[in-house]
């Protein structure tokens, strides 16, 4: 092993082969795939209790925006050597992604994982690394895990080992040794089964849609019904959207949720011409071209998207404004309506909305939940109501329980309800079902 130089240059070593180490005397940098297979054999083998770092270069972006790829790359060459020339013959090191390494350590007790470490972060840190362009200083975080005490696979070592290395991105140190915590290992499993079930259900077309009524506070008489997204598992089981929305969201597949609702609530709409409809979507689908264009298609030929409204949640509209204008925009051109959801759980004013072409806000529920115990949550409704009609934005009031705050709200000058108290959700028959499009089981 060597300490970290003062100044370390971005030339590229040669390796010499069957050795396993290059021509200047460091370790031979493993593949991916060469390190995983390496991972499953010592685990394989359980011969005697390793360790393992998974070692990641702090803010490489930033680097690449200033300077360009081909100096990110040099950095990376260069931490690279630095890391190496602190292990030991025994140690092993490759390749977990672009600017991460993973490296199994032939000591396998805490002590010695986190002695390598802060020998590893030492170099890194006293280190001036020479690029072809200018001399540049490098940080680097590193995550450890005990083998095979903490992990029994390779996916398993390397997952533990970057959940440790994001939190020991969060500390001044730099260094964080995984912790099991079963809690968290449940939650990742859970996770696991919800993608897999969405990605099936999408697939076998068993999404469903669940209506839930919004009421008139002037006719006391559903005007609209909300379509609630409702995924039915192979036994049966229907699972509300609010337990696999955001891992849609995490994994980037929640637009093919948004257009198989769209699909749905557009059948609906055909087979039902006196119902009208709001339908939620995510944040992410404001910024997909391929679902407008699935709107235009399906209204084409009919007056669909004029009684379908598109809800939108506060929290997403304020994240880029500009194209959330662009979609209200597109939207409106199709004839649809335009409400903002869960209003006042964010920070958008109606100062922001101003601008843009929105019919409706729904107030948030948290406002309305104790209504009747909290006077300053009224307060805020009236406010809310008072000023979305001075906009000529109509309201509703979520979450509604029982009749005497629903007295209240109307009373307050709010323009329709929803909540338990006029209705829980309905599954709607599928289209193969006799009778009605409703069903009487509630969801």
């Amino acid at each position: 092993m060597s300490g970290g130089s003062d100044i370390i240059g971005s030339a590229t070593s040669e390796t010499t082969s069957g050795t396993g180490y290059s021509a200047a005397g460091l370790p031979q940098i493993l593949s991916r795939d060469d390190l995983i297979e390496a991972l499953g054999r010592l685990l394989a083998l359980a011969q005697e209790p390793r360790a393992f770092l998974v070692v990641g270069i702090n803010d490489l972006a930033v680097t690449n925006d200033l300077f360009g790829f081909d100096i990110g790359d040099e950095l990376i060459a260069c931490v690279e050597r630095l890391i190496a020339a602190q292990l030991t013959a025994d140690d092993l090191i490759g390749r977990v992604a672009s600017n991460k390494f993973g490296i199994v350590l032939r000591a396998g007790d805490s002590h010695a994982m986190r002695e390598t470490a802060e020998r590893v972060l030492k170099a890194v840190y006293e280190t001036r690394i020479e690029t072809s362009e200018c001399r540049l200083a490098a940080s680097i975080s590193i995550g450890g895990i005990l083998l095979p005490e903490h992990a029994q696979t390779p996916e398993d070592a390397i997952l533990r080992g970057l959940r440790a290395l994001s939190a020991a991105k969060e500390t001044r140190e730099g260094f964080v040794a995984y912790q099991p915590c079963s809690i968290q290992d449940e939650q990742r499993r859970q996770n696991i089964r919800i993608a897999k079930d969405v990605a099936s259900a999408l697939e076998a077309g068993r999404m469903r849609l669940a209506l839930q009524p919004i009421v008139s506070t002037t006719t006391w008489e559903p005007a609209f019904y909300e379509a609630l997204l409702r995924m039915e598992l192979p036994n049966g089981e229907l699972v509300p959207a609010g337990r696999f929305v955001s891992i849609a969201e995490q994994l980037g597949f929640v637009r093919f949720l948004d257009r198989r609702g769209l699909e749905l609530a557009a059948e609906l709409l055909e087979q039902e011409p006196d119902l009208q409809l709001t339908l939620n979507v995510s944040g992410l689908t404001c910024s997909d071209p391929g679902w407008l264009a699935a709107l235009r298609h399906l209204a084409r030929n009919s007056r669909l998207a004029t009684r379908l409204m598109v809800e939108i949640t506060e929290t997403a509209a304020i994240h880029d404004l500009h194209q959330f204008r662009t979609f209200v925009d597109a939207l409106k051109e199709l004839g649809c309506r335009v409400a903002i959801d869960d209003f006042g759980a964010g920070y958008t004013s109606f100062r922001t909305l101003k601008g843009i072409a929105i019919d409706m806000v729904k107030i948030d529920g948290a406002f309305v939940l104790n209504l009747l115990r909290d006077s300053s949550d009224r307060f805020f409704i009236r406010a809310m109501v008072e000023l979305a009609g001075s906009l000529g934005m109509e309201t509703v009031a979520e979450w509604v329980g029982n009749e005497e705050t629903a007295l209240l709200l109307a009373e307050d000058g709010v323009d329709y309800l929803q909540g338990f108290h006029f209705g829980q959700p309905a599954i709607v028959a599928k289209p193969n079902d006799p009778g009605s499009a409703f069903t009487s089981e509630t969801f």
